[in-house]
């Protein structure tokens, strides 16, 4: 079978040529436009399911939502491997990590089925909630609003109802919480001797409030099941009626009179302080030393970084025009800094190695031009048919599938150098060299002689990576993406090699008398080579002596480099400083501290921002208290 496949390229050498130029035109096309990511999504399928319970300590979190949630209707599910849950200060968190293959969608559908088991939870508890599914590498931005003009509250309105609901409507992103967002809120203060005073419960005041809004989230007010405006049909039209909320200031709403104090005329603002202000607050935010609102932007798993981020910045710069006295700072954190300096780093350093390799065959062809062009263009069509075919598979090129390209490389150049070196042997040993015939069947012995140690090698090397498809975790995750690229990349090289060089050889030998001779460069490192086996044979004993003793100096030396870790170390130019003050620490004197350790960053040389959120958000991806901290460090 190769030999029918190395005889039919030889035969349609002109073809296989182009469509070779063209694949490799295709590859290098493909590969300047294809996003690179960092990491692959290594995660497992994970489910997570919050509740809020504003008001509830840890403890009766715990018990009251979370236990009877995990214990009565998450356990047991399809495909379940773990749950793990968190209660903390007014919040449920219960993560479910299932089995690996699991489908994404059918594990977030059981888990919607079960939700809808859960009984009645406490009546202070929001309705539980299914976080949306985000990749693994989640956190794509950060981004700070902040104002010298527009109050806290105005920003969180704005960053609520206008930013926040433009970026959900990005394609990939998943996810948008608001650290230091302040609900505008008209609050009632009551001061008990007050209201003693002027003989007023405050039941009496909590009703007038409820039923002074149209609506009210009170169960025991009128004002808990609104009525409808409903029409009025006059001879020749129907009025539609539209009740207009009347109430819109505290000052307005300071004016409604007390009910069951009608023929006093005792208004709520005689009986207590009414005002606008803000809830009691989960975490708050810190922008370049002053207080802010901070807007977390996460992606959708197998989603580009880069294609994400543009249309998130694309998002904001239509939205800037209309946000007048407000700043918008989205360089406080951007995923997509890094895997662009990485992508251009990469294409530098790929283009450097690529152009000294061909600098290397050359000067070791030095006489014999035809056989470093063989063999360049093989390499060529190794590197982009490989990732032609990984892009086919719906590999997404990150890190790992770059280091597996790139250690394939080696294998790469290793098959064009051989295989081009056993035909031009050939054709300097054939005596028939000048005719047709001769030359094509010289090439085909040479190329079937060079097929069979091929497939052998190719075989050892794929059996190699197989045991990194049995590692679990995340280091699984990342191995398993460099052997599939490795493997791929071998098996494109070993056909690029068989049908490729046997073509190019044909069409570049047969219209030149062809000589064999060594490059100096080559005689030079076969004479060194063949002076160091000799001494070799010759002193066994040493040899093996000094093999053990490298052998026992590796053992002894591989406990002190500790446990290996199997995810990449990337220098990455974002810092990430967590701050634990002691347990119980308010969030007035947390955001305090934050702002002081943010203003002392800044005075460092280099340090670009900073921004810090404390606490937590809704939906956000922190689980933590208001005595926990992060500055994010550019």
């Amino acid at each position: 079978m190769l030999k029918n496949i190395i005889s039919k390229s030889i035969s349609l050498r002109l073809p296989v040529i182009l469509i070779a130029a063209f694949l490799v035109m295709i590859g290098i096309f493909q590969l300047r436009h294809t996003p690179i990511e960092a990491f692959p999504d290594f995660g497992p399928v994970r489910v997570q399911v919050q509740t809020e319970a504003l008001g509830l300590s840890p403890e009766e979190v715990e018990n009251l939502i979370t236990n009877p949630m995990e214990q009565e209707f998450f356990n047991g599910m399809p495909w379940l491997h773990k749950i793990r849950s968190k209660s903390l200060p007014g919040l449920s968190s219960i993560e479910m990590i299932f089995e690996p293959g699991t489908d994404p969608v059918r594990a977030r559908q059981v888990v919607q089925e079960r939700l809808t088991m859960v009984p009645a939870l406490p009546q202070v508890s929001k309705a539980p909630f299914v976080i949306q599914p985000v990749a693994t590498t989640s956190r794509l931005m950060m981004i700070g609003v902040f104002s010298e003009k527009v109050s806290l509250i105005d920003l969180s309105v704005l960053a609520r109802w206008k930013i926040r609901q433009r970026l959900l409507s990005v394609p990939g992103v998943a996810n948008v919480s608001i650290w230091g967002f302040r609900d505008r809120q008209l609050q009632i203060l009551v001061d008990p001797e007050n209201l003693n005073r002027k003989q007023v419960q405050l039941y009496d005041i909590i009703h007038t409030a409820g039923n002074a809004m149209w609506s009210s989230p009170l169960t025991f007010v009128e004002a808990s099941t609104p009525g409808t405006g409903g029409f009025i049909d006059t001879a020749s039209q129907r009025i539609e009626i539209q009740h207009i909320q009347p109430i819109k200031t505290a000052e307005e709403l300071a004016k409604i009179t007390v009910e069951g104090f009608e023929d006093q005329s005792l208004t709520l603002g005689q009986v207590a302080q009414v005002k606008e202000d803000y809830q009691l607050l989960i975490g708050d935010a810190v922008v370049n030393d002053r207080p802010g609102v901070m807007l977390v932007v996460e992606r959708f798993p197998n989603t580009s970084i880069t294609d994400v981020t543009n249309r998130v910045d694309k998002a904001l710069d239509f939205l800037r025009p209309g946000l007048p006295d407000i700043e918008i700072d989205t360089s406080i954190y951007r995923a997509a800094s890094f895997v662009e300096a990485g992508r251009m780093n990469l294409s530098r350093g790929f283009g450097i190695g690529f152009a000294l390799l061909i600098v290397f065959l050359l000067v070791m062809y030095l006489p014999n031009w035809r056989k470093a062009l063989i063999s360049i263009c093989t390499i060529a069509l190794s590197l982009t048919a490989g990732w032609l075919v990984l892009s086919a598979l719906g590999t997404q090129l990150n890190m790992m599938v770059v280091a597996g390209l790139i250690m394939a490389l080696v294998l790469m150049t290793d098959d064009g150098i051989i295989y081009v070196d056993n035909v031009t042997k050939r054709l300097h040993d054939n005596p028939g060299r000048g005719n047709r015939r001769s030359l094509a069947r010289t090439i085909l012995d040479a190329a079937v002689e060079m097929s069979s140690p091929l497939l052998t090698t190719i075989a050892i090397l794929i059996v190699s990576v197989v045991p990194f498809y049995a590692l679990g975790e995340v280091g699984g995750a990342f191995l398993q993406s460099l052997a599939q690229s490795y493997a791929v990349a071998a098996i494109v090289s070993m056909l690029a090699t068989l049908i490729l060089t046997p073509a190019l050889s044909f069409a570049l030998f047969s219209s030149t008398q062809y000589s064999h001779c060594e490059s100096p460069l080559i005689d030079g490192l076969r004479g060194a080579y063949l002076g160091l086996m000799k001494s070799m044979v010759h002193a066994p004993g040493r040899v093996s002596a000094v093999a053990v003793a490298i052998a026992l100096a590796g053992g002894i030396a591989l406990p002190f480099f500790g446990d290996p870790d199997l995810i990449p170390q990337l220098n990455d130019h974002d810092v990430l400083v967590n701050l634990n003050a002691a347990p119980g620490t308010s969030l007035p004197k947390m955001s305090k501290l934050t702002a002081e350790a943010s203003k002392n960053l800044r005075t460092i040389p280099g340090i670009r921002n900073v921004g810090g959120h404390i606490g937590r958000a809704s939906t956000s991806d922190r689980l933590i208290n208001v005595d926990t901290a992060e500055l994010w460090i550019n």
